[in-house]
């Protein structure tokens, strides 16, 4: 099944830039060409960090997932098919299975010596949350292993950051950082005189370096002010065109970043009187029946607008009905059949891709059928239509949102916004003090 991966992935990059409204890939040009590259990278959510680098990155990818998946032989093959290699642990698959993981290991090493590019999830656990969880000494051993087999070869590590808005949520974003590579030859001398300390200090800098390209929210009681002020920083600057979806830039990032840095380094204080501000204008948001974008971005639903939505109305209905059944269908059964957070999403883009391959097949198979060539042509269009629905949908959103604030007086819409000043006032002015 070798040919599986190159098959599946033009499909699955549909899937993933469908389910993702944006992807940014910042960074691209640290990953090491002609040299053995480990990625690694944390583990917010099961399954979608490889998948959207195997989509995105200019070259195979080959990556580690957990070695119970392994355990029959239908899916043991798929995964072969799709550069998959498993990973076991003891505490879930006895000490006989772990002994598998020698060869597994051996398998990565080759490749890394052949120059080809490994990813290794390094927290081996997947949590869904912005916080990154210790690493695991999986990648240092890899590294340190492929570079004694292989004392020719260079091999690198690069730490990679996967950032998501909403990793749970249908059209959120993703950004993925990659971060300067780390050299193993550098170690060499360290490891040569004391394997177990060089394993520690390669885990330790490679942790050091990973955090910095991972949005970090340092405590769980922080999380909703934090990712208030995302939403209304977004809401500044949120310019980016629906498409493409891939957009090669760090910014978004290094905003996030910053606003999370801040809020984690603030005093106690200083903090319930961000909260307190952030709550009265979130409060008065929803009683207003509006949105922080709204309030941003106001605009009148004009007759051009009203005019896109009325001509748009019929083929969004023909596009949502003829393609996002499947989407709800897939929803569905993650949300009945998989209980972990972190593992819906993952499931539910899968389901959807096999589930919509198929169908596909099936109306292609009838239009020929019963039609002929044109009929053939025609199908064709169901996928068409189904991204212009998702177009039409999100602009109609957007210009609802802003059009939401017409039905405020001008008294509330002036409290509004100065409220919304008094926050950027505030967290501003306290930032700019740590950066001092």
């Amino acid at each position: 099944m070798a040919f599986l991966y190159y098959a599946v992935r033009p499909i699955a990059r549909i899937a993933f830039g469908t389910y993702f409204r944006k992807i940014f890939l910042s960074g691209l040009e640290n990953i090491p060409r002609d040299a053995g590259v480990i990625l690694a990278a944390n583990h917010p959510t099961a399954f979608i960090e490889p998948c959207v680098l195997a989509c995105w990155l200019d070259r195979p990818l080959y990556f580690l997932v957990r070695g119970d998946l392994f355990n029959k032989p239908l899916y043991a093959r798929l995964m072969n098919g799709l550069h998959m290699l498993p990973l076991f642990r003891q505490d879930e698959s006895g000490i006989r299975a772990v002994r598998e993981n020698y060869k597994v290991l051996d398998a990565m090493s080759q490749a890394l010596g052949e120059g080809k590019t490994v990813m290794v999830l390094a927290e081996g656990h997947t949590v869904h949350e912005k916080r990154l969880r210790p690493i695991r000494k999986a990648v240092a051993r890899l590294a340190f292993n492929a570079a004694t087999q292989f004392p020719d070869k260079e091999i690198y590590v690069v730490p990679v950051g996967v950032n998501y808005t909403y990793s749970d949520r249908f059209r959120s974003e993703v950004m993925l950082e990659f971060g300067q590579p780390m050299r193993v030859k550098d170690y060499e001398a360290l490891y040569a005189e004391a394997r177990p300390k060089a394993l520690r200090s390669f885990t330790q800098e490679l942790r050091d370096r990973m955090a910095e390209h991972i949005v970090i929210i340092e405590n769980p009681e922080d999380e909703e002010v934090t990712e208030r002020l995302f939403e209304m920083y977004r809401s500044e600057r949120d310019s980016e065109p629906l498409l493409p979806v891939s957009l090669k830039k760090g910014e978004r990032f290094a905003m996030e970043k910053a606003i999370a840095d801040c809020v984690n380094a603030m005093e106690e204080n200083e903090k319930q009187q961000l909260k307190e501000l952030v709550a009265a204008y979130w409060q008065k948001l929803k009683h207003s029946g509006t949105s922080d974008w709204a309030v941003c971005h106001a605009h009148p639903l004009t007759w051009g607008r009203r005019l896109f939505l009325f001509l748009g109305a019929l083929p969004f209905a023909l596009g949502y009905l003829l393609n996002y059944f499947i989407l709800y269908l897939a929803h569905a059964l993650a949300m009945r059949k998989v209980k972990r957070k972190e593992f819906q999403a993952s499931v539910a883009i899968g389901v959807a891709m096999g589930m919509y391959v198929v169908y596909l097949a099936v109306l292609l198979l009838l239009a020929g059928f019963l039609g002929g060539w044109k009929a053939l042509l025609a199908v064709w269009l169901v996928p068409l239509l189904g991204f212009l629905a998702l177009f039409y949908w999100e602009k109609k959103q957007r210009w609802l949102q802003e059009a939401s604030v017409q039905k405020l007086s001008e008294e509330e819409v002036q409290e509004l916004k100065a409220d919304r000043k008094q926050v950027f006032d505030f967290f501003g002015a306290k930032c700019r003090q740590l950066e001092k």
